[in-house]
């Protein structure tokens, strides 16, 4: 059974005047912030402590992992379908599978199946992506410093040895 466009223009359009739209909203002034803690400025910048980090490098690493090891997987089990064998590489893998998808070739008109495959190599990309951008934000993230621990204020300067193929001495170095 096909759909025909206006059948397809008449869902989109009621599902567009039934959703309700997404609205900020605004603290009422007096309230306290949710992030605040009791008696300290609500303007004040938090950070998240930084085992925070340990949570998103795990589930980056598993998020990319299984993705990959799924594609590996049929990639090992399916080895005559043409461009599985890209799977092999992670992340470039799966897109250019894509590229190289079509039908096999004692199954001339495979028909939905090369659209399925199409879809599963876009969303094992897509995982693939999302996971090292989690270790990524993992890695780069500005985090809090541990409790008890004070930023040090106070300049240290300290003589370091230089040796290179055109020089010898000493260099001052700090931390200020």
């Amino acid at each position: 059974m096909k759909l025909s466009s206006a059948t397809f223009a008449l869902g989109t359009l009621a599902g567009l005047l039934l959703a309700t739209p997404a609205a900020a909203q605004d603290r009422p002034i007096g309230e306290p912030s949710a992030w605040a803690a009791e008696g300290e400025d609500e303007n004040v910048v938090r950070y998240p402590p930084t085992p925070v980090r340990y949570g998103l490098v795990g589930g980056g690493v598993g998020m990319f992992g299984l993705s990959y090891g799924a594609g590996a997987i049929f990639a090992s089990v399916y080895p005559n379908t043409p461009g599985i064998d890209s799977l092999y590489i992670p992340v470039a893998g799966p897109w250019i599978a894509m590229g190289r998808n079509e039908c096999r070739y004692n199954d001339p008109d495979c028909g939905a199946i090369l659209y399925v495959r199409g879809v599963l190599y876009a969303l094992e990309g897509i995982a693939q992506l999302g996971g090292l951008a989690l270790i990524t934000e993992a890695l780069v993230m500005t985090t809090e410093a541990p409790e008890g621990e004070e930023p040090t204020t106070e300049a240290t300067f300290q003589l370091a040895p230089v040796v290179s193929p055109a020089m010898t001495g000493f260099g001052l170095t700090g931390t200020f």
